[in-house]
């Protein structure tokens, strides 16, 4: 079972910057899940370059080159 985790730390805004941040990224799993490896445990810690633009399709360039090197 695909486990994934979202760490979004205090200093990058309010609880609803943080929590859209979160949202952004489950969204890009919940998308890609039948391309993962169904066992892996995946943790992701948005970092505060990314977080002032963040949205699906820079997710979608800065992570799926990453999971095509897990296969």
């Amino acid at each position: 079972m695909l486990r994934t985790g979202v760490s979004v730390t205090k200093k990058l805004g309010n609880a609803v910057v943080r929590n859209r941040l979160k949202r952004v990224v489950r969204e890009f799993f919940r998308l890609h899940r039948e391309s993962m490896n169904p066992n892996a445990d995946i943790v992701v810690v948005v970092k505060k370059q990314a977080a002032r633009e963040l949205t699906l399709r820079l997710t979608e360039d800065e992570l799926c080159p990453l999971f095509e090197r897990m296969k």
